[in-house]
């Protein structure tokens, strides 16, 4: 999936090296500053130098190709510029946008290109990897006091399990720990209760609860 990320600060870099971490993403950085100018530079993520607000810039950056747009800059007005060219002129499915000051946040719709406004740095890094995680296990809640994690599944359009069953069994289906449980299915904003009547569907997001579930 190729992803694209302006600002290479601490929130940019952050979503960047955890988006990095799946070796499917093909992660880009895009900040006024030059790679060579960072103390810390980051494995396995690209980087372009310039203004996201310039459309030959998302152009060297590969957002013709974009599965993906993140803008987290400190910078409001930058990040709805960039969040409109990316979307009118490159019509990138997923925008995320990220919202300095409350104040901004009725700007931050789908008219200015953003599919996804959000307004902290850990809810930001949360969502964007929802957001490309499709035919994956991902974590989405953890349980402090119990040790235990909500993780979601996602199951995309080419999927093995479309028309499968559901088997009562999410560690055998989904290869999961033993102590994982299917806890519930969504499907166009309704939820349903996972038993074995059940048929997958593209599109299904999965909800299991899973003790020490490795992550």
């Amino acid at each position: 999936m190729n992803i694209l990320v302006v600002g290479g600060g601490a929130v940019g870099k952050s979503v960047s090296r955890q988006l990095a971490k799946d070796k499917d993403n093909q992660v880009t950085i895009i900040d006024f500053e030059l790679e060579s100018q960072q103390k810390n530079p980051l494995n396995g993520v690209k980087w372009v130098s310039g203004d996201a607000t310039d459309r030959s810039v998302q152009v060297a950056a590969g957002a013709e190709t974009a599965d993906v747009f993140v803008v987290a800059t400190g910078d409001d007005q930058a990040n709805l510029v960039a969040s409109m060219i990316a979307k009118s002129e490159f019509n990138v499915p997923k925008v995320i946008a990220r919202v300095n000051h409350p104040k901004n946040s009725p700007l931050f719709i789908d008219s200015w290109g953003v599919d996804l406004a959000v307004s902290t740095p850990k809810t930001l890094t949360t969502l964007i990897q929802d957001a490309v995680a499709i035919d994956k296990i991902v974590p989405v809640f953890d349980f402090a006091q119990s040790g235990s994690k909500l993780l979601k599944y996602t199951i995309g359009p080419d999927s093995s399990y479309i028309g499968q069953k559901n088997s009562g069994s999410a560690r055998e289906q989904f290869e999961l720990p033993a102590n994982t449980v299917f806890v519930a299915l969504t499907r166009q904003g309704k939820t349903y209760e996972p038993n074995e009547s059940v048929i997958f569907e593209a599109g299904d997001e999965l909800l299991f609860l899973a003790h020490s579930f490795g992550m």
